[in-house]
């Protein structure tokens, strides 16, 4: 995992920046980004150790190690945190924030589930939501054409009761979930049949992302916000991951971006997605992580130095529209 630390301060719209990487190793995938960290004055913190049994999800022992070896939360920082299979360490950071703030997540899954019922790269939103300070979570770019299956149905629905969660995914056919109740909530339209309910998805992939965007912020809660990207949400030639390949265009991620930094006040940041193989620690654990991890990822097969390629292009990109002087500039001009 890497922390990049950008510290800055919103000021009429543009951004006063202090460029300071933190690299909180835990499975190398960005030590090998030398352009990244040739580009920034990077601090290297070795996590190495305690990664087979961070990987996937973590016991609270784990949980709070990580929290004092990160030491805290940084306004404003970038946070890089390898693999995808380490996500699960954005709740971490988020209960960090001492102050009320909203969640972005962007990512091919909403990583809502109610199950294992511990912290996992799979329920970290759902742990996340146990944080009172976190007034709201905002799910985009989910991207499944399946209509059932075990994540469909392990959804913290729940959580959709009084908007306090949304969800918009990139593209998803409408799904079946058995026996659970789902909420009324102004992200989807449900069809009741029996002993299963019909969800009808709100799509991002034919919307105009600046208009719709700022319609759907409008209501936030809070101003303030942290926002977590895992780039397996992106289209294979901008993201080699250990996940299947998403469907956003990297142009649309960036798109994102640029609105949520132009409409809100944004505290934190933090990216997955890049690629390590998963090294466990366990044998229930190896289990369940090959059980879950696809077959056809959309690194298999490339060389090591191309995934790195890719990979670092795509972090620069992000890094350069988080932390860009926009001096007010509107997006949706862009």
């Amino acid at each position: 995992m890497i922390v990049v630390f950008f510290y800055f301060k919103l000021i009429s719209g543009s951004v006063s920046i202090s460029e300071k990487i933190r690299v909180l190793n835990f499975d190398d995938s960005l030590i090998q980004q030398r352009k990244l960290l040739a580009e920034y004055d990077a601090e290297v913190v070795d996590l190495r150790d305690i990664a087979p049994r961070a990987r996937f999800w973590m016991d609270e022992e784990t949980k709070k190690e990580i929290a004092v070896r990160v030491n805290g939360f940084s306004n404003g920082g970038i946070t890089f945190l390898g693999s995808g299979d380490f996500h699960h360490v954005s709740s971490i950071l988020i209960d960090s924030i001492s102050e009320p703030v909203t969640v972005i997540n962007i990512d091919q899954h909403p990583d809502w589930s109610v199950f294992p019922g511990k912290l996992c790269c799979g329920s970290w939103v759902t742990e996340t939501l146990k944080n009172g300070l976190v007034k709201k979570v905002l799910l985009l770019g989910a991207s499944s054409g399946s209509a059932i299956g075990f994540s469909t149905q392990m959804g913290n629905y729940s959580a959709l009761e009084n908007d306090r969660v949304e969800i918009y995914p990139w593209r998803q056919c409408p799904s079946k979930v058995f026996f659970r109740k789902i909420p009324r909530n102004k992200s989807i339209k449900t069809e009741p049949h029996g002993i299963f309910t019909k969800i009808y998805w709100d799509e991002l992939k034919e919307k105009n992302l600046t208009e719709f965007l700022r319609g759907v912020f409008k209501s936030f809660p809070t101003k303030r916000v942290y926002v977590s990207i895992d780039k397996d949400c992106l289209q294979r030639k901008d993201s080699l991951t250990n996940w299947a390949e998403g469907a956003i265009p990297l142009d649309d991620l960036l798109s994102m971006l640029r609105v949520i930094r132009h409409e809100l006040e944004v505290v934190g940041v933090d990216v997955a997605g890049d690629y390590s193989e998963s090294f466990v620690q366990g044998a229930i654990k190896n289990i369940v992580s090959k059980f879950n991890h696809p077959k056809e990822y959309s690194a298999k097969g490339c060389p090591a130095s191309d995934i790195a390629r890719v990979n670092e292009n795509t972090n620069l990109e992000l890094i350069k529209v988080l932390t860009e002087q926009e001096g007010g500039r509107d997006p949706g001009s862009l």
